[in-house]
């Protein structure tokens, strides 16, 4: 696993990739055997900014993202049938929190949940349709919760079996 940081120079940060994708046969013996496909690279925040040589050398690998639509990179960074997104903001305390509300499967009461911004909300998210749908659809649906931020969102999130992560204006919403 490699560990890199924003404050790395962009061409440090690609020269590494390039530099372990160059000796794949020597260090990712199993690379081969599916082109790629069973390895995954963990990008945060614009993170494959850093790396846009991605598609030359792992463009059938599995990525996981803080955002579908990566600024500067768009739609092409992100393939729903191979990718993952996960929430970009689960610091430390986040963690500590969410994991002492975290309860077994079979005590869960909650399908899914989404509390951020949304379009009744924030006025920077009128465009945001798919938080817009998620509003409109399930706001009244038992066994979800949905809507703004709540004070007891880190035992909503410890009840819920799915976290939706739809898209924001960032990492972080």
């Amino acid at each position: 696993v490699l560990k890199m940081n924003q404050t790395s120079p962009r061409r440090e940060v690609s020269a590494v990739y390039i530099n372990m994708l160059q000796q794949k046969d020597k260090l990712l013996p199993y690379w081969s055997k599916n082109e790629g496909r069973d390895h995954v690279f963990i990008f945060s925040d614009q993170g494959m900014n850093f790396f846009p040589e991605w598609k030359a050398y792992i463009p059938n690998s599995v990525f996981i993202v803080t955002e579908a639509l990566t600024p500067r990179c768009g739609p092409s960074c992100f393939n729903p049938w191979k990718d993952f997104v996960v929430p970009g903001h689960t610091d430390y305390f986040r963690y500590r929190r969410m994991r002492s509300f975290n309860l077994p499967s079979e005590q869960r009461s909650i399908l899914f949940n989404f509390h951020g911004r949304h379009p009744g909300l924030n006025g920077l998210y009128k465009n945001n349709v798919v938080r817009g749908k998620i509003m409109q659809v399930f706001s009244d649906l038992e066994g979800v919760s949905v809507g703004g931020f709540v004070d007891d969102y880190f035992e909503r999130m410890g009840a819920s079996h799915f976290c939706l992560v739809p898209m924001g204006t960032s990492s972080r919403t």
